[in-house]
Formats: structure tokens, sequence, C-alpha cells
């Protein structure tokens, strides 16, 4: 199977709640193309699959009481080993030194390069959040993080360099609210407003020549905790627009989409929840679907089943 390529959308605080509509926008209409796919909202329990994906529902407590949270929850998901066990805790926001040594032996970017794949990160970045990096004002993520793993060890491979604004222009890269509204509105950058189906349509172009293309969307997560629910619903409607120019032009390759906890599925809460998050497998491979069906339990098994697949 190497020679389908994989595309991983997260999509933070993507969980599976129930179906209602006042407290879950997952279960109304707002994501018409992926409900299409699916046959229905992604608020059921149940594994199921149809001609174009499997669906699994998969669990991100990591064997912990409390409420999973976000530097703990993506270090797994990003390395597959469990961040919350070797705590002892769920550790929120960005990596501490322990978990950023876990990514930095760990990151399925470094464990993708170390067996001659080439991944990449789709994510566009801008100046300013490297200068409040570099000011001691903002933190990377699990995800920058992951790929700065891969990049220490080679700093040569220019599929793994961060894309700026530079690639947004050449469409060679998506900047985290798919539009690019926010550079444009609140940095004045000379952008144009980008349609979500066109920025699917680039992350598809970038699968063709890279093994694994990861995109990271967290505005979910934001609005979630605001429990603001137009900005959510604004969110839904990019990110199926997204998903509808990826599917178009995916070809053979696979579309992965997951999450590290939830928190969008409920909005009677401000925090994350204890829910399960949807990993949707979209291929046409029967081989494949039987591949995640049988690996897929917990969130600390999406790598590993990465690299699995990889290998055969």
């Amino acid at each position: 199977m190497k020679n389908n390529h994989i595309i991983m959308l997260f999509i933070d605080g993507f969980g599976i709640g129930k179906a209602n509509i006042e407290e879950n926008p997952l279960s109304a209409d707002y994501m018409p193309y992926l409900n299409n796919c699916l046959g229905r909202p992604p608020t059921t329990l149940e594994v199921f699959e149809n001609e174009k994906l499997i669906y699994i529902p998969t669990d991100a407590n990591l064997g912990l009481k409390g409420i999973p949270q976000s530097a703990t929850g993506q270090t797994t998901l990003f390395t597959g080993c469990n961040a919350s066990k070797i705590l002892g805790y769920h550790l929120p926001a960005y990596p501490n030194k322990p978990l950023i040594k876990l990514i930095n032996q760990y990151s399925i970017f470094k464990q993708l390069v170390s067996l001659g794949y080439i991944p990449t990160s789709a994510n566009a970045y801008s100046q300013e959040y490297f200068k409040l990096v570099e000011k001691g004002k903002l933190k990377h993520s699990a995800t920058t993080l992951s790929v700065l793993a891969a990049q220490n060890e080679n700093p040569q491979k220019s599929n793994l360099a961060f894309r700026m604004e530079k690639e947004m222009k050449n469409d060679l890269a998506v900047y985290m609210d798919i539009t690019n509204k926010l550079l444009i509105e609140e940095y004045g950058y000379n952008l144009e407003y980008r349609e979500p189906q066109k920025a699917g349509e680039i992350l598809a172009h970038l699968a063709k020549k890279h093994h694994f293309v990861l995109f990271e969307y967290f505005l979910t997560d934001v609005y979630a905790h605001k429990q603001d629910k137009a900005k959510i619903i604004n969110c839904l409607k990019d990110i199926d627009g997204l998903l509808k120019g990826i599917l178009e032009n995916l070809e053979d390759n696979i579309l992965l989409i997951t999450s590290d906890h939830g928190n969008i599925e409920d909005l009677t809460t401000h925090s994350h929840t204890r829910n399960p998050i949807p990993t949707i497998i979209f291929t046409k491979s029967n081989k494949i679907k039987r591949l995640w069906r049988k690996r897929i339990h917990t969130l600390e098994d999406i790598t590993p089943t990465i690299i699995y697949q990889f290998s055969q």
C-alpha cells in the first residue's frame, strides 16, 4: 500500500456527540458534503463503512480519568505513544519538556523520513507567529514540534520546511483558517480570499508529491471553548468545502480525518469532553478499510497504523 499517499486532516476538538441539533452542531446539516459521504451525520458510536470510507469511533481518554487535553492528546496522536500515561495526567495547551522529548524521538514526520518516505506539513505559517515564539509570547504546538523533530534530523529536506506567504501565493500551502481571512483582515496581508474548495484542491495536489500530508485546523476548538455557535457553523461550512475540494481530487490516495479530543459536539459546556472522536478514512480499498478497522481503537493507534500501512 506504499502507492496510496495519505492526507491527514486534524480537526481539533472534533468529537462524537448526541444527535441533538441544539447541543451538537455536527448533528445538523452544516456539513452537507460530509454527511452525504457518510450517509448520516457523524453522531453514531458504531463502526460502519460504505464504498467511500470507513468510520471508526476512537477512544481519546488515554486510559486516565479526567478531561482529555490538547498537549497530551496531540502528542499521542503524532507519536503513537500514550503521553497522558507517561506523564500520569492530561496536559492542556502546549507540550512540556517530557513531551517535547517524546516528540523529538517518535514524531510521525521523523519516523516516516527515517523509513525513506516524504512527509510534509501543508499549513502556512505567518512571520508574526515566529516573532511571537521568539519573544516567548507563544509556544509551539505538538504539531509544529513534530515537524521540527524531523527538520532537526534532516535540515536539508526542503519538503520539511515551513510553508510561508510565498507558498500561499503559489497555491502550495493553506493557512490555518482555510480562507486567508484572518491574515487579510487582522494582519493586512496582500492575499486573496480563498474558497475552501480551492484549499482542498491544494491539499490533494500536495498528496501527489508527498507520501504524507498533514493539515491542522484548530478554530473548531477555539470557538467551542467560547460556545460561539455562529462562528462554529462558519467553521463547519469551511471544513465541508475543504473536504469537497480534497475528495474530488484525491484520486487513489487516502484522506484521514481525526482529532485529539471532543469539544465542538457539546455546546452545553465550554470544556473538552470525554466523548470518542471519529476516525474517518476515505479510501476505495477494502484492504485498507479492513486494516484500519482491525487496528484503530484509541488515539495512540493512529500513527502506528499509518506507519504499518506504508510498510505493506
